[in-house]
């Protein structure tokens, strides 16, 4: 399962909202303009893999995302794209679904922040959050 699939599923069993269905509320990848209070999930560049010595083949890979927050109430969203925040960074060791890959780490590269506008041209808030994940392979 890809890693932006890992997350949004687990974002999902961690009470963030649902990946399926309608409303729908986390999306994997981009998420649909008329989405007024939800998560987005998105993969970018990734530092090297690491290898072990005398072992061919990438052990543990470096890939990173992006949470997106959209909500149209300030507090509702803040408290949204927290709560993920925590699940995520509370990740060490574990596998994320049942057919997923083990995630040794999740880590924030900083605390939720805000661009300026802090709100779209609909006037809903919007929140940002990067990470750097360890993902062990095979």
């Amino acid at each position: 399962m890809p890693m932006i699939s890992d997350v949004g599923a687990f974002l999902a069993a961690g009470g963030c909202g649902t990946v399926a269905g309608s409303p729908r509320t986390i999306w994997e990848g981009q998420m649909a303009d008329d989405c007024n209070a939800g998560l987005k999930v998105a993969g970018y560049g990734s530092e090297a893999p690491d290898f072990v010595l005398g072992d061919p083949g990438v052990h543990i890979e470096h890939p990173r995302f992006q949470l997106f927050c959209r909500h149209t109430d300030f507090d509702s969203g803040l408290a949204l794209i927290e709560k993920a925040y925590e699940l995520l960074a509370a990740v060490v060791n574990q596998t994320l679904v049942t057919n997923g890959a083990k995630y040794l780490r999740i880590e924030p590269l900083q605390s939720p922040f805000q661009l300026e506008p802090p709100q779209d041209a609909q006037g809903r808030w919007e929140w940002f959050v990067n990470f750097r994940t360890e993902k062990a392979l095979g």
